[in-house]
């Protein structure tokens, strides 16, 4: 199948590792895959058999990005669109409209931003939702359930587990605005973490604006501690494919998925959203809704200490469970099956389109 994948950013985050991702499956199944999107450091991790296409400014204008996209599907005869994030998901379905293409929608945020348009809402023949919760909590479910379908995020996994290192933590996003309150919170706990726990370690990985206030930050608390307790790693290409990893990880969505598939141990928490250790019994919970505590609050210094200590003084109990854990994220989030997945998406995607444009044409010579 001739595929176009479009995507208003490819740098670092979620939605961009995954379109990468899904891309390189795509293409390693013989697919013939375009992808069309702004420079990122998402390229060069791309399958040599994807057709990177470099998006210009002018894109960012949706006229000149519906009418780049028309062009590209009439060039090499697309078949499908996939489209992420909102301007590319527009600018999808306007040109899907122009051409009679199939357009198929990730939501990867919430809806009322990735589908803010009511003509993204029509014009989608499929959207792909990676957690029931932003389904279910939308205030378009009854205008778009009849064409939505929940598949999560695909991941590539190590068949080897990474060292872990002991009494040691990580958060990884990007170092923004919002991140950075949280990142500044968990750096001003290490105090008291490391009265209980000496050897505990705090790994921020990801980049931004907010960088250069945390590395401020954190030199300034090593300095009080007497060692680098806090290490400021910036961006990692590959996350996943690391030798040795701190032991747990805090975070949701792709960093959950991909930190459980690695064997690591995960608190589900983000700026919004506090939750608790994922464990064997509330596994399947948590799976439903991209490893976001959907009642939780966000963070507080009482909540997260609290969390911590409890990982840590049960850290051999918890990192037992984490090996059965590893298994069922490996058959459930592998990308070849979520791969499959979402091909059949594709197929009802295109078989839609078909009977629409038959329908059109029987019509038409009435």
């Amino acid at each position: 199948m001739k595929i176009l994948q479009v995507v208003t950013h490819f740098d670092f985050g979620g939605a961009e590792n995954h379109v990468r991702e899904l891309s390189n499956e795509l293409a390693a199944q013989a697919h013939d895959v375009y992808l069309v999107g702004p420079s990122g450091k998402q390229i060069k991790l791309l399958n040599q058999k994807v057709h990177f296409v470099q998006a210009s400014q002018l894109s960012k204008l949706l006229v000149f990005q519906t009418f780049f996209l028309i062009y590209l599907i009439k060039k090499h005869q697309i078949e499908v669109i996939h489209a992420h994030q909102r301007l590319s998901i527009l600018a999808a379905c306007w040109a899907g409209f122009i051409t009679g293409t199939p357009v198929v929608a990730t939501v990867h945020g919430r809806v009322r931003f990735d589908l803010r348009s009511s003509f993204s809402r029509t014009r989608t023949s499929k959207i792909i939702f990676v957690s029931h919760q932003v389904l279910k909590v939308s205030k378009y479910y009854s205008e778009i359930n009849h064409k939505s379908v929940v598949i999560p995020n695909g991941i590539n996994f190590q068949k080897v587990i990474p060292k872990r290192i002991p009494y040691g933590m990580a958060y990884i996003s990007r170092m923004d605005s919002h991140h950075k309150e949280v990142v500044d919170m968990l750096i001003g706990l290490m105090p008291d973490v490391t009265a209980s726990f000496p050897q505990a370690s705090l790994w921020i990985f990801g980049e931004g604006k907010q960088v250069e206030y945390l590395k401020k930050v954190a030199s300034q608390l090593n300095q009080s501690l007497h060692r680098e307790v806090v290490r400021i790693c910036g961006y990692v290409e590959n996350f996943n494919q690391q030798d040795i990893l701190p032991e747990l990880v805090l975070g949701v969505g792709r960093v959950a998925v991909e930190s459980l598939a690695n064997g690591l141990n995960v608190i589900s928490m983000n700026c919004k959203r506090m939750g608790s250790i994922v464990n064997l019994r509330n596994y399947s919970a948590y799976r439903l809704n991209n490893f976001v505590d959907i009642n939780g609050i966000p963070p507080t210094r009482e909540s997260l200490l609290s969390e911590i200590n409890k990982f840590f003084q049960n850290r051999v109990q918890y990192k037992d469970e984490s090996i059965l854990i590893r298994e069922k994220v490996i058959q459930e989030f592998n990308i070849k099956t979520i791969t499959l997945q979402t091909m059949n998406v594709y197929s009802e995607a295109t078989q839609k389109q078909l009977q629409k444009n038959v329908t059109s044409s029987s019509s038409h010579t009435c």
